[in-house]
């Protein structure tokens, strides 16, 4: 048995949360992931911010906050998903708790329910929050942050399964049949 898993496997594993995945396979997944989700993240924002911009420059509206919240709702939870499962493993085979992946999640969840209001509602005749911008500030800052402190535990070396995880059995590992 090892820990070694293929990029084609963590697509098949998407959901699977258990066993471990040595550091090795882990970043080609991450760089590819990223790579794809950044190239796809550009190919749907510049269509999405030139009808707005077009919105603006022809009736003088605002632009539509909640498409954009939409958006990035949508591909936050495509980057999620597509994640959780190999950091959990990750996280397990360097010895430290799963529950590390979701020290960024607070603070994602602030600036998502911050932007509508830091960007007020002018149809409605609510005025942006500059508050919340201050606060949305920070905590895409302490997100920032986390996420970092994060990638730091990921990069650790694997802990030998005959050492065990402090001092608990040691996690079965993924193994193809």
């Amino acid at each position: 048995m090892n820990n070694e898993i293929s990029l084609s496997a963590h697509f098949r594993l998407l959901f699977s949360f258990s066993g471990r995945e040595n550091v090795g396979s882990f970043w080609p997944y991450a760089a590819l992931v990223f790579g794809v989700m950044t190239v796809l993240n550009m190919l749907l924002m510049i269509p999405l911010m030139a009808m707005s911009v077009s919105n603006i420059v022809e009736s003088g509206m605002p632009p539509q906050v909640s498409t954009f919240m939409f958006y990035f709702g949508a591909i936050t939870l495509i980057w999620f998903l597509l994640y959780a499962a190999a950091i959990v493993r990750r996280l397990r085979d360097t010895g430290r708790s799963p529950l590390w992946a979701l020290m960024p999640l607070p603070f994602a969840i602030v600036s998502a329910f911050g932007l509508r209001q830091m960007f007020g509602a002018p149809l409605d005749g609510i005025p942006p929050d500059l508050t919340m911008m201050q606060v949305m500030l920070v905590s895409s800052a302490l997100e920032t942050v986390s996420v970092m402190v994060l990638i730091f535990l990921l990069t650790l070396p694997s802990v030998s399964a005959s050492r065990g995880i402090k001092g608990k059995k040691a996690v079965p590992q993924y193994h193809e049949e």
